[in-house]
């Protein structure tokens, strides 16, 4: 009963999780992560810049 309640709930979520940052980017988040990468160093921004064109996607 729990395990059936809980596969059911986290099937929801994912289903529901693309969509929304489909439709919904979250800007001032990428903003803030670009900022913090920006003043920890290279290694962060690479990481930022080629997460963000998969995240888009």
């Amino acid at each position: 009963m729990f395990k059936s309640s809980w596969n059911r709930r986290v099937m929801r979520k994912l289903s529901i999780h693309p969509k929304s940052v489909h439709m919904h980017p979250p800007q001032p988040s990428s903003v803030t992560s670009a900022e913090l990468a920006y003043q920890e160093g290279s290694e962060t921004t690479k990481h930022i810049s080629v997460a963000l064109p998969d995240f888009l996607k």
